[in-house]
């Protein structure tokens, strides 16, 4: 359901793995851009790459070739022309456009994406928090479906999702390995200790204790 509390559980989860000093990397979906392809991967991998949306197609080509280097990946050149195409940057004459039609292109895109998770996973372990399958454009779930269903990912990843029910993309249910956690509300009795405990924190315990026992509805609805 929305406002369940997806994010505010995930979120907790992401600021035990931090204080652990894991580095989780973070894929935010949104109902806007829920046809735009590759909307969040492309902020992902702006932060990946040092890519500010305002660089020049020198420089910007410069740092993809920088990153490309970085993770050793095979023909650095047509890699950077992919993800120079990936990020809407003009060709340079050191980097032409690729001869390709736009459903190999998208093809090529998605399998250098992969490469680049999986050598990311190679060189450590990877969190990665996905936010609002429901608004996902269909490029960016098809390779998700292809990241969580790779073997060699599985052993170096720990992939959270989050979605409204029913409302996910239809690949969710076969994911093998996969565990799924159904959020209900609250009963009346953990609402309460929940009203109490942030109430105190906020309004100090005296009048948190008030103010949870004027709580007549949940969700909640105060009298005072």
């Amino acid at each position: 359901e929305a406002g369940i509390g997806k994010t505010a559980l995930v979120r907790s989860f992401v600021d035990v793995a931090v204080a652990r000093n894991r580095l989780v990397h973070m894929i935010e979906c949104y109902p806007q851009y829920a046809d735009s392809p590759y909307f969040p991967l492309i902020r992902l991998m702006r932060e990946w790459v040092s890519l500010p949306e305002e660089c020049g197609k020198e420089d910007g080509h410069s740092r993809i070739l920088d990153y490309v280097r970085s993770l050793d990946l095979p023909r650095e050149e047509e890699c950077v022309a992919l993800l120079g195409s990936f990020f809407s940057l003009e060709s340079t004459p050191d980097y032409p456009s690729l001869d390709l039609t736009p459903a190999a292109m998208r093809e090529r895109i998605s399998n250098l994406l992969l490469s680049v998770f999986k050598r990311r996973g190679e060189k450590g372990d990877v969190f990665l928090l996905v936010e609002d399958l429901h608004w996902m454009d269909p490029s960016t779930s098809d390779l998700l479906f292809r990241i969580v269903s790779d073997q060699d990912l599985r052993e170096n990843a720990l992939i959270v999702m989050t979605t409204r029910s029913g409302e996910g993309p239809d690949w969710l249910g076969s994911v093998s390995q996969g565990r799924s956690i159904r959020m209900t509300p609250l009963g009346e009795e953990n609402s309460r200790k929940m009203v109490h405990y942030l109430g105190g924190k906020i309004f100090g315990r005296s009048r948190s204790r008030q103010w949870s026992r004027s709580v007549t509805e949940f969700p909640f609805s105060s009298k005072s």
